[in-house]
C-alpha cells in the first residue's frame, strides 16, 4: 500500500515536472530571492536477494528528504548566517536487506527503521569572509567528515561512511539519527581543516520514533578532526586525513567496561579526466574495543561517455572489512573479513527524476562461518523537486 501510494505521487510530480520542463518549488512559490530554499527528494528502493545471505527474500525501502536552508543575509535579517533544517521520513516492507543478507556493511544507504523525525537542525555564521566557520545544533557528521564525491553514486552504505566508525555506540551523528554537536571550519586556498565534539549516543536508547535529542552523563562525547587538500575545478582532487575519540562508556570485546574508543581514516579521490573519476578509503578502529578493525573500499565512477546521458553515472567499486583478532578470539566461528562488489548505473530520465538498477556480491557477509556468499539485485527510483 506505501509503495502504491509512493509511486502514486511520483507519477503525479513528476507529470507536473514535464509539464513544466522542470520541476522547482522554489518557482512555485517565489523563493527564488527570498533567501529562502525549500528542497526535496522522494526515494524509493526494491531490493532482492537471489541466493544465499541468511535466506532469499525481498523488501521494499523508503526515503523522503524535505529541507528548508535560509540566507539570513538575503532574508534582510542579518549577515553570514544560514540555518538549516531537514525533516527525514524512512519507511520500509516490515524488513530490511540486512535482516536477510546478514551483512555487516548494508547493501543499501537507505535501510533504517520507519518513523519520521528533525534529521538536522542548525544555525552556521561565517567570519573573515568565509574562512572561519562555526556550526552549532542537530548536524550529519557525514555530511562534512569522511565525504566524497564519486563514492556518491553507491547504494552500499560503507560506500558513503565507513563501518570503522559507523560501528560506534549507536552509530555517531549520521544517517538515520543525528545528536547535538558543535563544528568548526576552517578555509584555506585549497585546504581546510574540520573540528568537532557531538553528543556519544544520537536518539535514545529506549525510542528510535520520532526526534529523540538525550543527553545523559553515560553518553560520552565523540570528538573528531580532519584536515584535507582539494584541487580546483580543472584538476579535481581530495585527499583528507580524519581522528577521532569516542568516550560512550560501552564494552570491549572481551566484555570489561571502557569509557574510550579511537579510530583514523583517509579518504581521497580524483578525477582522471573528463569521463573518469576514482576514490579510495582506508579507515581503522581499535581492534581490542571494535568488532570491525579496517576498513578498505576503492573504485571508480564514470561519466560524460558518448553512449551515456547528461548526468548519467556508471559505478563499480568494492569494499572489504577485517574483523579485528581480538574481536575473533572472543567469538569464535567468524572469518577474517566480507567483500561487498557493487556495479550500478544512475539513469537520469528528467531533470528531477532518475532510475537506478544495480548488483551486488557479498563474499563472506558478516564473516560469520555459517552465512553463505550472497547476490543482490536492487533498483531505485529517486524523484526530487
Amino acid at each position: 500500500m506505501k509503495s502504491l501510494v509512493l509511486f502514486t505521487i511520483f507519477l503525479t510530480l513528476n507529470s507536473i515536472a514535464a509539464a513544466n520542463e522542470e520541476l522547482s518549488i522554489n518557482r512555485i512559490l517565489g523563493l527564488e530571492d527570498s533567501g529562502f530554499t525549500f528542497e526535496g527528494a522522494i526515494t524509493t528502493e526494491w531490493v532482492k536477494n537471489t541466493k544465499g545471505g541468511l535466506r532469499t527474500d525481498d523488501a521494499w525501502l523508503g526515503n523522503v528528504d524535505l529541507t528548508l536552508g535560509v540566507d539570513t543575509e538575503k532574508a534582510g535579517w542579518w549577515a553570514n548566517g544560514e540555518i538549516f533544517m531537514y525533516i527525514l521520513g524512512n519507511y520500509n516492507s516490515s524488513r530490511v536487506p540486512t535482516d536477510f543478507i546478514g551483512d555487516i556493511q548494508a547493501t543499501s544507504n537507505i535501510d533504517a527503521p520507519e518513523t519520521w523525525k528533525i534529521f538536522e537542525l542548525w544555525y552556521q555564521h561565517s567570519f573573515a569572509d568565509g574562512k572561519f566557520q562555526l556550526l552549532a545544533g542537530l548536524h550529519d557528521y557525514n555530511s562534512d567528515f569522511y565525504a566524497l564525491e564519486y563514492s556518491g553514486i553507491f547504494r552500499g552504505s560503507s560506500f558513503g561512511i565507513g563501518p570503522d566508525i559507523s560501528q560506534i555506540g549507536n552509530g555517531p551523528s549520521i544517517f538515520p539519527t543525528t545528536s547535538l554537536g558543535i563544528r568548526l571550519k576552517f578555509n584555506f586556498e585549497n585546504a581546510y581543516v574540520l573540528a568537532a565534539v557531538y553528543d556519544g549516543f544520537p536518539g535514545d536508547r529506549d525510542d528510535d520514533n520520532g526526534t529523540q535529542v538525550s543527553l545523559k552523563k553515560d553518553d560520552g562525547l565523540l570528538y573528531v578532526v580532519e584536515a584535507g587538500f582539494t584541487g580546483t575545478e580543472d584538476n579535481y582532487y581530495k585527499i583528507a586525513w580524519g581522528v577521532w575519540y569516542h568516550t560512550l562508556d560501552t564494552e570491549d570485546n572481551s566484555g570489561d567496561r571502557i569509557d574510550d574508543n579511537w579510530g583514523t581514516y583517509v579518504v581521497s579521490e580524483k578525477s582522471i579526466n573528463n569521463w573518469l573519476g576514482a576514490f579510495l578509503q582506508i579507515g581503522y578502529a581499535s581492534q581490542s574495543r571494535n568488532a570491525v578493525n579496517i576498513y578498505t573500499s576503492t573504485g571508480i565512477n564514470i561519466h560524460n561517455l558518448s553512449f551515456m546521458g547528461e548526468g548519467d553515472e556508471l559505478g563499480l567499486a568494492v569494499a572489504r572489512v577485517w574483523l579485528g583478532d581480538d574481536f575473533r578470539n572472543n567469538n569464535p566461528g567468524f572469518n577474517q573479513d566480507e567483500t561487498a562488489v557493487e556495479l550500478t548505473y544512475s539513469k537520469r530520465l528528467t531533470d528531477n527524476l532518475r532510475i537506478q538498477p544495480g548488483i551486488q556480491f557479498i563474499s563472506n557477509p558478516s564473516s560469520d562461518t555459517d552465512i553463505a556468499d550472497a547476490l543482490q539485485i536492487s533498483i531505485m527510483i529517486e524523484l526530487t523537486f
